[in-house]
């Protein structure tokens, strides 16, 4: 039986690290917390191949003291408590004393450090735990940190950091965070020497939203302050309904100024705009909570981004309280007329321009006294598979080009109804049952195909818009759509460069609604930041197709579905869209007698 011993330092400390440092962005995050609570009123950042090589945090703080230098590197040494009473009443960002410790441990690090009411600084430099070097030097009031090559000692670690856009975008996040969080202290973020971003640090939140987050942002936010009483307030600002996005990537929430993360006041938020927003989309917000330090437990995780409140319905219901009340404001709830959406199927020589209307065509025969079931609960019946989702085979007639013929036997199609705004009700006069198509995945085959054809082949793929749109990102988006940029020129669209997260989109895929090229890009860079690996050109085109086709509850015309069905039957691979979900169900009659026990 092996023998129980207390680990030495320098392994106690990597293991710790493990848990508080786990990317470039770990750091950053850690090091700006030290300089807030140093009381810095500028912090600049410098990061270098997305922090992989080199972070240089540094302030103008109160600085350390000399014969503290030492000390702060050790684990549990800190200056922001002194007793677990004090755990209850944490006011600092930082108060763990692992920080530190934990980046020396992992990493070579050079500190230069000078307090308020010292003569001169001192450089300090530690790498893999151990000491190095420590010498008087010439420093302003302040600190610098240079960190350089982490988990250098850690091989494994090391491997399994993402591209440097990735760990960028991860970094550009935090500081973002960091800065909306205290507009009263001025943020200087560079990657590889070129700057992302500055906030002026005035105390102005709605100018650091403008220079981090942009113009397009600020012009769709309600403002939102609300008091419950003296030691419970909520400021700060939530986006109308209609400008919404497909991933949480821009929702900022803070707890008396500490960047948190709560699953349970983001539920709290979507239940707030529920019905207002589909339920697959997000709204974005800045939101800092006021209360009680003795009502929060920021002690849950080493990261200190979790936490737990004493009183949770109490919290749950001044935030539900809060976004209802800047919801009701005027003019930030409306319901928008519908714009003249459209598309266009075209056809060797003929093109058709769909318009998105009510239906003026004559109710069809199929009607419910034929299916003893509403149109609800048969589409119910369907996505819940009581209903056998039969396709028809596929077959495995390839022909001499390798490209599989469905010619010959995808059926004609003619629509009878369309249910729910979101499938086509179609029959084949030489076949008997129906046919269910869904029309979103329909349109998105199509739209693939046509998309992928003019990737990979030198035909004119781009619209020219008329009246260029401005773009304005964030700086982990900018660093994605950079990364992804040939791709997507490829797939059509066409940027430029127009100032530091700005760009001008100046053409789209010639399939895409010209009108929905900016979003469409929002979208899918929102898709791009949550993915771990960068997307191949197939991957792009299928998330082009998916974001810029028809949607569910359009409604459709005869014409219309007659012409989706037409092109659907002309694409490669009519049964399924390019994620593999079935376009078409076949009920045959057969199953129409099961169900009615005929």
């Amino acid at each position: 039986m092996n023998e129980i011993r207390i680990l030495d330092v320098a392994t106690s400390n990597k293991i710790a690290a493990g848990e508080v440092i786990e990317r470039p962005a770990s750091v950053v995050k850690e090091l700006i917390e030290n300089s807030i609570d140093a009381g810095a009123r500028n912090i600049s950042i410098k990061i270098y191949q997305g922090g992989i090589s080199k972070i240089i945090v540094s302030d103008d703080g109160s600085g350390i003291a000399a014969e503290q230098i030492t000390l702060a590197f050790k684990r549990h040494a800190t200056s922001k408590i002194s007793s677990a009473a004090e755990l209850f009443s944490i006011q600092t960002h930082g108060f763990r004393g692992e920080a530190l410790p934990s980046i020396a441990s992992v990493a070579k690090v050079t500190l230069i450090t000078k307090n308020i009411n010292a003569q001169v600084g001192i450089k300090y430099v530690i790498e893999g735990g151990k000491d190095i070097l420590k010498e008087e030097v010439s420093s302003n009031n302040g600190t610098y940190i240079l960190v350089k090559d982490l988990f250098y000692n850690v091989p494994p670690r090391r491997k399994h950091l993402k591209s440097v856009t990735k760990e960028a975008g991860n970094t550009a996040q935090v500081v973002t965070s960091m800065a909306l969080g205290n507009p009263n202290i001025s943020f200087k973020y560079t990657h590889n020497d070129k700057l992302i971003f500055q906030s002026a640090g005035k105390g102005n939140l709605e100018n650091n939203i403008l220079n981090i987050l942009g113009l397009d942002l600020i012009k769709n936010l309600i403002p939102v302050t609300f008091e419950r009483n003296e030691d419970q307030r909520i400021d700060g600002y939530i986006s109308k309904p209609q400008y919404n996005r497909a991933s949480k990537h821009n929702q900022y929430l803070y707890v008396n100024n500490r960047w948190v993360y709560s699953p349970t006041i983001s539920k709290v938020i979507s239940k707030a705009y529920n019905t207002l927003i589909p339920n697959d989309r997000h709204p974005i917000y800045i939101l800092n909570l006021k209360t009680p330090y003795s009502g929060v437990d920021v002690n849950v995780h080493p990261t200190k981004r979790e936490i737990r409140f004493d009183n949770d319905q109490l919290i749950e219901e001044l935030i539900l309280d809060a976004i209802k009340e800047a919801l009701k404001s005027q003019d930030s709830i409306f319901i928008e007329k519908p714009k003249r959406e459209k598309t266009f199927f075209k056809e060797e020589n003929k093109q058709v321009e769909f318009t998105w209307k009510a239906s003026t065509q004559p109710q069809s025969e199929f009607k419910s006294k034929e299916l003893p079931i509403t149109k609800n609960e048969f589409i119910e019946e369907i996505e819940n598979e009581k209903i056998d989702k039969r396709q028809i085979a596929y077959t495995e007639n390839v022909r001499e080009d390798n490209k599989c013929s469905y010619d010959d036997f995808f059926p004609t199609l003619k629509p009878l109804e369309q249910i729910d705004g979101s499938y086509i009700i179609a029959i084949n006069e030489l076949q008997k049952g129906f046919y269910l198509i869904d029309q979103h995945a329909a349109h998105e085959r199509i739209f693939y195909d046509r998309l992928k054809n003019k990737t990979y082949t030198d035909e004119n793929r781009s619209q020219l818009l008329l009246n260029p749109e401005v773009i304005d990102l964030t700086p982990a988006e900018k660093d994605f759509l950079i990364e992804n940029m040939i791709m997507l020129q490829n797939a059509g669209f066409t940027f430029e460069h127009f100032g530091e997260n700005s760009f001008l989109l100046r053409g789209v895929p010639v399939d895409v609604d010209p009108g929905n090229g900016s979003v469409l890009i929002k979208e899918m860079l929102d898709k791009l930041i949550g993915q771990s690996e960068k997307p191949s050109q197939d991957r792009l085109v299928k998330m082009i197709a998916c974001k810029a086709v028809i949607t569910a509850k359009k409604i459709l015309t005869k014409n219309e579905m007659q012409e989706l069905l037409n092109m659907l039957s002309k694409t490669e691979v009519p049964y399924t869209c390019p994620h593999g979900r079935p376009t078409t169900i076949h009920i045959t009659a057969e199953e129409l007698i099961k169900r009615f026990h005929r």
